[in-house]
């Protein structure tokens, strides 16, 4: 990605404190500066973190302390074994996680029955059958709360409804490892990609080479912010661009449009070029009118797709199609201004008008000799 793309990410953490921050909410840039350390490098990496870990659950534990102090020992004595294997799985579920989390759904939600079932086992001998299958349980159901960071997804929730949602402002800039849909979000991302649509094509890129989780809503959004150009700059060649959606992904097998649908954008364009190079009035309209047509084959076979894409394309097309038309009428109107009554056989389209061409109105015409 271009460092200028105001979505880049550097390669290189500042800080020990900002790789543990890749570690839990970047894994992908996590493991891709892990690949450029040697063995000892990476030994040291792994201690920084782990010290990190440690003063964290150094001041939880001390917070904790002082703020339970007076029934502490109560506390404690309720607990009694309980209270170890919880802690044990803590540690051992952020070091699993660290390791496995770039995996997918399927391995956390397999490794949550397994270890769920395991420590259910192991809970029985020393706490008995009924408090070994509830211990179990709570661990199964712990497993999936840390792989799907629900603490995490109840915040992102939350905070749309004070703060603005934006593409520069959204839970994806942070975040790598959401699995569940955020509500709304979508279609606040899409609202602003249709009135930035040079922003959004950043964002999109964005999300193609820091979330894999969101490929999916990449390739929407590529789709709107596609329309937006064309539908904020009509009839301009240059501005009739083809979506960027990779035939090879899968997660675009949805929304990948067809190649008759690409073609007669392309026909489109090389016809509005060829009709914007005439001076001619009458070969300029002529050749409007082809463009004209090909527009209205756009439109039709927009209608014909599947999926909820052609309908930012439709508004587009139906915007190019007036401004289409009001042209052609523009032109049918210059013709009228200008031709008179009797037309140069030997220059088509142009009027008999010696005092204007000269000699050239019939220079390298054997007939007119």
């Amino acid at each position: 990605m271009d460092e200028k793309n105001p979505f880049y990410r550097p390669e290189k953490p500042k800080n020990s404190l900002e790789l543990l921050k890749w570690l839990i909410f970047d894994p992908n840039l996590f493991e891709k500066y892990g690949k450029t350390l040697s063995q000892k490098e990476s030994v040291i990496l792994c201690l920084k973190i782990y010290t990190w870990i440690v003063i964290f659950i150094e001041l939880f534990f001390i917070s904790a302390f002082i703020r339970y102090l007076p029934d502490l020992a109560i506390r404690i004595l309720l607990l009694g074994l309980k209270f170890v294997p919880i802690f044990v799985f803590v540690i051992f579920t952020v070091a699993y996680l660290a390791r496995n989390l770039a995996e997918g759904v399927l391995v956390g939600i397999g490794g949550g029955l397994i270890f769920g079932l395991i420590g259910g086992f192991v809970f029985y001998w020393f706490l008995g059958l009924t408090s070994g299958l509830i211990a179990g349980l709570e661990y199964m159901l712990a497993c999936y709360i840390v792989y799907f960071r629900l603490p995490f997804y109840l915040f992102y929730i939350i905070t749309p409804i004070f703060l603005p949602t934006n593409l520069t402002r959204n839970p994806y800039l942070k975040d790598a490892v959401i699995w569940l849909p955020l509500p709304n979000l979508k279609q606040k991302l899409l609202a602003h990609s249709w009135n930035e649509s040079e922003l959004a094509l950043q964002f999109a890129d964005f999300l193609l080479e820091y979330r894999p989780l969101q490929r999916t809503l990449a390739f929407e959004i590529i789709h709107t912010a596609t329309a937006a150009t064309w539908y904020h700059h009509p009839l301009l060649a240059e501005k009739l661009i083809l979506p960027r959606i990779d035939k090879e992904d899968k997660k675009a097998k949805q929304l990948l449009p067809p190649e008759e649908w690409l073609k007669l954008i392309e026909k489109a364009k090389s016809e509005l070029i060829a009709a914007e190079k005439h001076n001619h009035r009458g070969l300029k309209k002529d050749a409007w009118q082809i463009f004209h047509q090909t527009l209205q084959d756009l439109e039709k076979t927009t209608l014909m797709q599947a999926g909820e894409w052609k309908h930012d394309y439709l508004k587009a097309i139906r915007r190019w199609l007036e401004e289409s038309e009001k042209r052609l009428k523009s032109l049918e109107l210059e013709l009228q201004t200008l031709e008179s009554v009797t037309r140069n056989k030997y220059r088509v389209g142009e009027s008999l008008k010696p005092d204007e061409f000269g000699r050239e109105t019939f220079l390298g015409r054997e007939d007119s000799k």
